[in-house]
């Protein structure tokens, strides 16, 4: 939801929390090595890369109160990687190639 309003220019505010963004191809690739594996256990499946999500859209207002949500979420990816998973996409390059005509531009640093 956050990357759709982002990209139509819906969104009212951010956050400083920090994200692991994934594409959907990219988790439906680690679903699928998972389901081949003879892996048992829980899993995390991510990039292993957070983002600071008022980073995205620094202009806007920065909510502070926001009960209930975490500050950092990123998965850890030791254990996926063994299966021989690696995201295709990366948020950076799915936001500057989603459409060549509207490239929006980011403000993200390295955490």
């Amino acid at each position: 939801m956050f990357l759709q309003k982002l990209i139509d220019g819906e969104l009212e505010y951010t956050t400083n929390h920090f994200r692991d963004f994934i594409h959907i191809e990219d988790l439906c690739d680690a679903i699928q090595l998972c389901m081949k594996s003879k892996y048992t256990g829980t899993i995390d499946i991510g990039t292993g890369h957070p983002y600071k999500v008022s980073d995205f859209a620094p202009d806007l207002p920065v909510r502070l109160n926001t009960p209930y949500e975490r500050n950092w979420t990123c998965a850890n990816t030791e254990k996926i990687k063994t299966l021989g998973f690696k995201p295709k996409y990366s948020i950076e390059n799915y936001l500057k190639n989603r459409d060549k005509d509207n490239i929006i531009k980011l403000n993200i640093g390295e955490y």
